[in-house]
């Protein structure tokens, strides 16, 4: 690699990949929080163990589908 073209990419193309992965993480973060936020609003509480499965639960009950998945 020439000396243009690494400069170029240490010096542009890392920092826009640095930035848009990091932007995905902080808006993803941002509506998983949210989700959370709906589901204890109703009255529930999570556990760091049961967000994910009280999530699909919890979608799965909106949807009317409340069947063992097994």
């Amino acid at each position: 690699m020439t000396e243009t073209a690494s400069n170029y990419f240490v010096f542009l193309i890392l920092p826009a990949i640095f930035i848009a992965l990091w932007t995905y993480i902080i808006l993803y973060n941002r509506s998983i929080r949210k989700r959370i936020e709906q589901i204890e609003a109703s009255g529930r509480h999570l556990t760091c163990a049961e967000e994910g499965i009280s999530l699909v639960t919890l979608e799965k009950e909106q949807a009317g589908h409340t069947g063992s998945i097994f």
